[in-house]
């Protein structure tokens, strides 16, 4: 399935904005065109569902008709996603016990057919690109053999994400990366990837702007080719390159990275670091244990820290029916509050009810963990914290 769609809330409340924004429009005709763009991006919601886009395809094309203004404000807002997600609902013991991302371990949902993950080909990517020119997001989910050379007219793209997929270049013989010149935000988890694709495409030349990348990949290392002076944010498993220490990272999101071996490449700048039990690719339990040493020396390599994000599988010492065990957890906690660090477990942060009290080898993977949804929020997060920063220092000096 490919659809086209903007940006929005439940399909019911979408309907509802849609019809009241076209009223908004009929009875002020006058208003200037900043306005008109401000009514269109309160009709829907920042954080689209990638299962449901294709829903939103109708409500794009109602506000489109509006007037030639609203359509030319809208076209640069649209999203396009390509594939499904045929492992939703399998628990992440299980993707990784199989090779092709389709099994499930249990009789409560019938497995997709494997022939559903098809060929990049068979969604004609590179044509809907090359008619879509303007498009602004990309979410590709449960392809096969992407070629690169199919991205090369996503040269507006903001943001790209390509889940549990495959890239290559065997297209062509002379291997030319495109450029995306906009693009801001990279979300790639491969199953796997040619090695001229690692060379060329994780470059900075071709990412120049690039300032959010999630990064996961188990047949190849985190690529230090990219512009990390640029970087904001980052999530990344295995390894954290040495080039990091100097990034201007205000928010890193580890996985299976044991911390005290990462201490010395933590970017003193950040102010958020998260630390999870999971990776898109592989399901292991990390060893990220904080214990009071670990802890006081990461204090002292982040002085900006404002929040440290546990995994789900901290809950249980948390949780721990001794008290002993509650205690020494609850002492440790109030340290870092003492040090103005909020401290979050993350059952408690994400919302995620469907997960909530199951053992890590047990939860299910769901639309937001595919695509890491609380990474993007805390990103945002950790920008205006940076931004509300420089803004008091610049007052200070005035």
């Amino acid at each position: 399935m490919v659809s086209s769609a903007l940006n929005s809330a439940t399909s019911d409340a979408a309907s509802a904005k849609t019809g009241s924004s076209l009223d908004i429009a009929k009875m002020l005709p006058t208003l200037p065109l900043e306005l008109q763009h401000a009514v269109i991006l309160e009709s829907f919601d920042p954080n689209p569902s990638f299962s449901h886009l294709d829903e939103r395809y109708e409500v794009l094309a109602r506000l489109s008709l509006v007037s030639r203004a609203w359509r030319a404000l809208i076209e640069p807002l649209l999203t396009v996603r390509v594939g499904h997600i045929p492992w939703l609902g399998c628990t992440f013991s299980a993707m990784a016990a199989t090779d092709d991302d389709i099994g499930f371990e249990d009789d409560e949902a019938e497995p997709p057919s494997p022939a559903r993950v098809e060929e990049a080909d068979q969604y004609r990517l590179d044509e809907i690109l090359r008619r879509c020119p303007r498009t602004e997001q990309l979410w590709i989910a449960g392809v096969r053999h992407i070629l690169t050379s199919h991205l090369k007219h996503g040269t507006n793209l903001r943001s790209l994400h390509i889940l549990r997929c495959s890239l290559c270049d065997c297209d062509t013989l002379e291997y030319e990366p495109p450029t995306f010149t906009a693009l801001t935000r990279l979300e790639i988890y491969a199953k796997m990837m040619s090695d001229s694709v690692f060379d060329n495409f994780f470059a900075s030349t071709v990412f120049p702007s690039l300032r959010q990348f999630s990064y996961a990949c188990p047949a190849e290392d985190f690529p230090t080719r990219l512009p990390f002076s640029n970087f904001r944010s980052v999530s990344t498993i295995t390894d954290i390159p040495a080039a990091l220490e100097h990034a201007p990272l205000l928010f890193l999101d580890l996985y299976q990275v044991p911390l005290q071996l990462a201490l010395p490449s933590l970017p003193r700048t950040l102010l958020i670091l998260r630390l999870n039990d999971f990776s898109p690719i592989r399901s292991s339990v990390p060893w990220l244990l904080l214990d009071h040493s670990t802890s006081d020396a990461l204090a002292a390599r982040l002085p900006r820290l404002r929040e440290l994000w546990l995994p789900r599988s901290y809950s249980e010492w948390r949780d721990d029916p001794k008290e002993s065990v509650r205690s020494m957890v609850e002492s440790w906690v109030r340290k870092w509050e003492g040090r103005g660090v909020a401290v979050i477990f993350e059952e408690d942060g994400d919302g995620d009810e469907a997960n909530r009290g199951r053992e890590p080898e047990e939860q299910r993977l769901t639309e937001a963990a595919a695509f890491d949804f609380p990474f993007a929020v805390l990103a945002r997060k950790a920008e205006r914290w940076a931004a509300e920063e420089d803004e008091a220092r610049g007052a200070a000096v005035q």
